[in-house]
């Protein structure tokens, strides 16, 4: 009996198979097969060179690939600004075409793992200036309006009303609970239907 080899199985791409690798380098391919929870990995990393013996911000979590930690230079690191701003092109394309479009009614969910250290060092505004400067503001859910919502609607909203009635197209979820620092636009993601990132969930 025949046994088919594993690259000729739908589930068994082999790892040279540039069709299926191609729809991984870019969020705007991964998003057009339908991915509409969007995970943007944060690193903070310290690119100034500064003279003397300044402070130095960095841990084994949250300096991610760090160029003295990796053989990646910084120059060859994709920003999170630059991430961003193509999740929001994909969003935004339709918008000032005089013809509605099919991304009209898209309601997208970007979830920012980052680490505690950014509050402690201070970057958490400019972590969400980043993102507010490609998405604008109204098109964000904060808590305060997911809130309102729910207590005007008597239950949580669905995506159609948050979209439709609302004009709400992205709920944007931090990892970590920097409190006031991003009550005002990013929702904590254990206050949100208590979600965890699944390879968590057995721990």
């Amino acid at each position: 009996m025949a046994v088919p080899a594993a690259i000729s199985l739908a589930d068994g791409y082999g790892m040279h198979d540039d069709i299926y690798t191609e729809y991984m380098r870019y969020l705007g391919l991964a998003l057009n097969l339908g991915v509409r929870f969007v995970e943007l990995d944060v690193h903070w990393i310290q690119v100034a060179r500064l003279f003397g013996h300044p402070p130095v911000e960095w841990d084994a979590e949250t300096v991610g690939c760090n160029p003295s930690l990796s053989s990646l230079p910084t120059k060859d690191q994709r920003s999170f600004s630059s991430a961003v701003s193509e999740v929001a092109a994909w969003l935004l394309a339709s918008q000032g075409s005089p013809s509605p479009s099919p991304r009209d009614d898209e309601f997208l969910v970007v979830y920012l793992d980052d680490q505690p250290d950014l509050a402690q060092w201070g970057h958490v505004g400019e972590l969400l200036e980043q993102v507010t400067a490609a998405i604008p503001r109204d098109l964000i859910v904060s808590p305060a309006e997911l809130r309102a919502i729910t207590l005007e609607q008597g239950a949580p909203p669905s995506i159609d009303m948050l979209v439709g009635r609302y004009g709400k197209r992205v709920l944007l979820m931090s990892a970590s609970d920097y409190g006031p620092a991003m009550d005002h636009l990013a929702h904590t993601h254990h206050s949100l239907c208590n979600l965890s990132e699944p390879l968590f969930r057995s721990m």
